[in-house]
């Protein structure tokens, strides 16, 4: 889920976060939750959460190197022709 903190009611987001923090199935399901650090949102996550991972804490080489290295594998399982990519008019 994209962009948490773009959701209006509050009380809502609480509600979804303490759901997902308390689901239990088999088998697992990961769920990955994206937001700014908006106080009412920091406040539902506990600390009993499995991983929370704050992208401003991570050094910028390293977020470079895992986006480079996603995109390098998702463009080698692809046979693109020369026309994939169309620059826009100006």
């Amino acid at each position: 889920m994209d962009a948490l903190d773009k959701c209006s009611y509050e009380n809502k987001v609480k509600n979804l976060i303490r759901a997902i923090l308390t689901l239990t199935c088999e088998p697992k399901v990961k769920f990955i939750v994206t937001s700014r650090p908006e106080r009412h949102i920091s406040i539902s996550l506990t600390s009993d959460t499995n991983s929370i991972l704050k992208l401003h804490t991570i050094n910028m080489e390293e977020v470079t190197e895992d986006i480079r290295a996603c995109i390098d594998h998702t463009f080698s399982e692809h046979q693109l022709d020369e026309e994939w990519y169309t620059a826009p008019e100006a």
